[in-house]
């Protein structure tokens, strides 16, 4: 079987292959010449395709496949990882993706939602003008998350919200008057309840909890370039304003662990369509070149991006050498700048 597979040329099948035998040889991990991290997001990545994307031609898959993975042992860009803010290239700029509402075959997590709603109401109805804005934004992004109806829920962007709600929860004696902190700490069980009845939100904070702490000089450093990603038109409003929270969450008094990890996931995964957008640019104005007709490149939008990127190189550089989670940016930033050299 693996002869004939491999002897059938343009079908791509050395992958799937490779997965095989090192399933079969107790491999702890499934594809070589890849991270931990980069294995485990790569396959989550395949596990979330569309029914769109495996339901092509099997050759066709089969080479996109192959295709992402040589790019990822060449180039090290890292999957999208998991967390509030999951991005994508749209239109040569880096967008936020919307997720899927959560999995919930015995309908807890809808039941649970739905109380949290109503509970939300009845506190804002309860203290309609109390001014501390921490609170007040919290619950506006937790209200978001929980969407207009349950297939707009994003249980991952509510659960980092209720981080937040959690914090002051745990302090309401100190921040507010006796009749709002015990309502402040019943909207905390109940947000806790909800999240309770979700696998995805129990899987999140798992993997949060296998990602190295980014303290002092590292964490500052992914603030700094976050808030430079920001002023540049590479990213559409929505990410932008992702990435304004998570700065502001990892920078509260007592903002905690999980904060300054989901920022920088947030900013790594900006960087990875960044990168991507650039090297695909890049591999088009060279095809283009080879063609001799290099000066017909008109993707402008996508052009900028790539200039955005490359112009903060001397930031995202520091920022690789304190965080080997953002060790992919040397060989692209390297890649780019031999490029741009030609």
């Amino acid at each position: 079987m693996k002869a004939h597979l491999a002897d059938q040329v343009g079908e791509f099948w050395q992958p799937w292959i490779e997965w095989y035998e090192r399933i079969l040889a107790g491999e702890e991990f499934p594809f070589s010449g890849l991270t931990r991290y980069a294995n485990e997001r790569f396959c989550l990545e395949l596990a979330r395709e569309s029914h769109e994307f495996w339901h092509r031609d099997f050759a066709i898959v089969n080479a996109d496949i192959a295709e992402r993975l040589n790019l990822l042992r060449s180039l090290g860009v890292p999957p999208q990882a998991p967390g509030p803010l999951i991005t994508y290239e749209r239109d040569g700029r880096v967008a936020r993706q919307m997720p899927s509402a959560p999995d919930d075959p015995k309908g807890a997590l809808h039941s649970a939602r739905e109380a949290l709603i109503d509970s939300i109401d009845d506190f804002e109805a309860a203290f309609p003008s109390h001014n501390h804005s921490g609170l007040r934004q919290a619950l506006v992004r937790l209200r978001a998350a929980l969407g207009a109806d349950y297939q707009h829920f994003d249980v991952i962007r509510a659960g980092a919200a209720a981080e937040r709600i959690h914090r002051f929860a745990l302090k309401a004696d100190e921040i507010f008057l006796p009749e709002m902190a015990v309502e402040v700490v019943a909207l905390n069980v109940n947000v806790g309840r909800t999240l309770g009845n979700s696998a995805d939100w129990g899987e999140f904070c798992r993997g949060l909890d296998d990602d190295a702490d980014p303290l002092g000089t590292d964490i500052e450093a992914v603030k700094e370039v976050s808030q430079e990603l920001v002023k540049t038109d590479a990213l559409e409003d929505q990410v932008k304003e992702e990435l304004n929270y998570e700065v502001l969450a990892a920078d509260w008094e007592d903002g905690g662990s999980r904060e300054r990890k989901i920022l920088m996931r947030g900013v790594m995964n900006v960087l990875a369509t960044m990168s991507k957008i650039a090297l695909d640019y890049a591999k088009l104005v060279q095809g283009a070149a080879g063609e001799g007709h290099k000066e017909g490149i008109k993707d402008i939008t996508k052009a900028a991006t790539v200039g955005a990127f490359t112009a903060l190189s001397a930031s995202l550089l520091s920022l690789a050498g304190q965080s080997p989670m953002f060790a992919f940016l040397v060989p692209v930033l390297t890649y780019l700048s031999k490029f741009a050299s030609k």
